[in-house]
């Protein structure tokens, strides 16, 4: 992309932004998808971007449900020493992609905060387990 020149990138950008507005025709998905291409833009320097504003591209695309998103952004503050900025928030989204079974976030989480990783993996074993006992014989 870096060979379509500054206005081409800018206007790619500025279509992308447009489609992360809340609006009738865009659900949740869509948008955080889209939220999710300016974040990989922003850390290649396309448009001008600068590696950090994919932060608030990749929280934006957790807050709408992307579950890549939520460990991407445990794995994008760290990696940009951005993590103290926001840690509850960052933290927060690690645990649900965790709860959600995204290994990514299970590793992470297991790595850096066992505590928290070990209530997050016994949450799923007991739904597991209560889901396994909903399975009626025939």
């Amino acid at each position: 992309m870096q060979h379509l020149g500054a206005p081409i990138q800018k206007q790619i950008l500025t279509s992308l932004e447009k489609r992360t507005e809340a609006a009738l025709e865009r659900n949740d998905g869509q948008r955080s998808m889209a939220a999710m291409a300016i974040a990989a833009y922003c850390l290649e320097r396309f448009g001008g971007r600068k590696p950090e504003e994919a932060l608030e591209w990749i929280l934006l695309a957790a807050s709408l449900g992307n579950i890549q998103a939520k460990s991407d952004a445990y794995c994008i503050s760290n990696a940009l020493n951005l993590f103290s900025r926001d840690k509850e928030r960052i933290l927060s989204y690690l645990i649900e992609g965790a709860r959600e079974c995204n290994p990514v976030a299970i590793k992470n989480l297991m790595a850096d905060y066992p505590e928290k990783g070990k209530g997050v993996l016994k949450e799923l074993e007991r739904t597991r387990r209560d889901r396994s006992q909903l399975i009626l014989p025939l």
